[in-house]
């Protein structure tokens, strides 16, 4: 839920920043921003195989701390950065929740009995939708406010609000980090 709600925003203001601060095509655009659900893709396999053989929280942990380090490093973009190093981030934070996923629903399974698999799943789906909505809501919101502390809206300005709204939502990856290492145990 924490990480969902720091993840889904990129996928709104990442093609914007193409866009509109580098000043990407928007198949360059589309092709940058396809490395983060490959990445995804690519890495949830690898992740399932990890949880099958090691304590499932470690691999969503792994996961978490790669997608910190991605939604950090992306809360540093600005009109400087490099499209290599864009898709580096992008790649990074696909890789981060390719290894979180798999894991941390194995870990939810393994808590409950057979029966409950469908309720755990509508709710694992439900919550991480709505914590995603929330996540672009509040995301949003901060660049409106960062918006109001400036008076251009040019390229520089949309990148200031972009690193305003993900430095706010560095804390909550941090937090999804810990809950993840600290959390219930079995």
């Amino acid at each position: 839920v924490l990480a969902t709600l720091a993840f889904y925003p990129v996928s709104i203001f990442g093609p914007l920043y193409m866009f509109n601060v580098i000043r990407a095509s928007p198949l360059l655009s589309g092709f940058a921003m396809a490395t983060l659900p490959l990445c995804t893709t690519l890495l949830s396999p690898l992740s399932g195989r990890l949880a099958d053989r090691f304590n499932p929280r470690w691999v969503a942990a792994l996961g978490l701390c790669i997608f910190f380090l991605g939604v950090f490093f992306y809360a540093r973009l600005g009109e400087g950065s490099d499209l290599i190093w864009i898709v580096l981030v992008l790649s990074s934070l696909g890789a981060g929740i390719g290894l979180f996923v798999p894991a941390n629903e194995k870990a939810a399974f393994s808590t409950v009995p057979s029966r409950d698999y469908g309720m755990l799943s509508a709710m694992l789906t439900a919550f991480g939708t709505g914590s995603g909505a929330l996540g672009t809501t509040v995301a949003v919101a901060l660049t409106e406010v960062a918006k109001k502390s400036r008076i251009s809206s040019d390229a520089a300005g949309f990148a200031y609000d972009q690193q305003f709204a993900f430095s706010w939502l560095l804390p909550v990856a941090a937090l999804a980090v810990l809950v993840t290492i600290i959390g219930k145990r079995r």
